[in-house]
């Protein structure tokens, strides 16, 4: 893919289970020790304690009852990754670390109306594809771009398959990370960049198409502020390249239901 002014991938410049309460019953006698040699009878029983008895022995059978419900319960268990989730309704959440040379970002994937851009995201990522790769566009106050060019800025693969853009009206709000892509809407490939503030340009609106949000950073936002401020340089015809190589050593796929 022909890079123009480091644009290949052109951004526009600029409470479980409640817990269980235990009540402590009065009125359970024991047996008293008697001297050594005698026959010592049993403490009285006073008026109502058979009642009292059998209260505490129901309500031990109904604790013991819930505990096995909440630690046995075969629905709670039946969540697979390939469905939506058992209580919510919604597909499990897709968590990946973006291990870089300064530090690990973690973002959360979205999977609603965007599914086709984060199952080719986690493809290459589980490919192993990212690693090596750099951010080699880093505008300060805008956003963070990478996952396309190695160190050496040559790109890591010019033919990879074109994905179709996919909006959902989900903002470019600091902290999204979104796919790069040229100037046609889909033709967005590995590149992504994390928005280091709202970019409201970013989103589709009239003529623009805008940008497919597929996620959000849960931690590591000051690593991702960290590269934004690094010192950037021209190289050829690529702008806002950092300095020093910025690299992603690896992208790490979980998944949590």
């Amino acid at each position: 893919m022909k890079v123009s002014n480091g644009m290949a991938a052109g951004i526009p410049a600029g409470s479980g289970p409640g817990l269980v309460e235990f009540h402590t019953h009065q009125g359970l006698e024991l047996r008293q020790p008697t001297p050594s040699g005698q026959a010592g009878p049993a403490p009285a029983r006073g008026p109502g304690s058979g009642k009292k008895i059998a209260a505490v022995a129901a309500a031990l059978l109904l604790t013991v009852a819930m505990l096995g419900l909440y630690y046995f319960n075969p629905w709670a268990a039946r969540k697979d990754t390939g469905s939506k989730h058992y209580a919510t309704g919604e597909l499990p959440e897709t968590i990946a670390e973006i291990q870089t040379s300064m530090g690990t970002i973690v973002v959360v994937l979205r999977h609603s109306g965007v599914q086709a851009t984060v199952n080719n995201f986690l493809s290459l990522a589980s490919s192993d594809f990212y690693n090596r790769t750099i951010f080699h566009r880093v505008i300060n106050g805008s956003f963070i771009q990478g996952g396309g060019y190695l160190a050496d800025l040559s790109l890591k693969n010019s033919t990879l398959p074109k994905i179709k853009l996919e909006t959902t009206g989900i903002k470019n709000l600091r902290g999204t990370i979104a796919m790069a892509r040229g100037t046609d809407p889909d033709s967005a490939t590995s590149q992504f960049f994390i928005n280091v503030k709202d970019n409201p340009a970013y989103d589709p609106s009239g003529t623009n198409p805008g940008y497919a949000v597929f996620g959000s950073v849960t931690n590591g936002m000051d690593v991702v502020d960290a590269i934004a401020n690094v010192n950037t340089t021209t190289s050829g015809d690529m702008n806002y390249v950092p300095v020093v190589p910025v690299v992603i050593d690896h992208i790490v796929v979980l998944e949590r239901g």
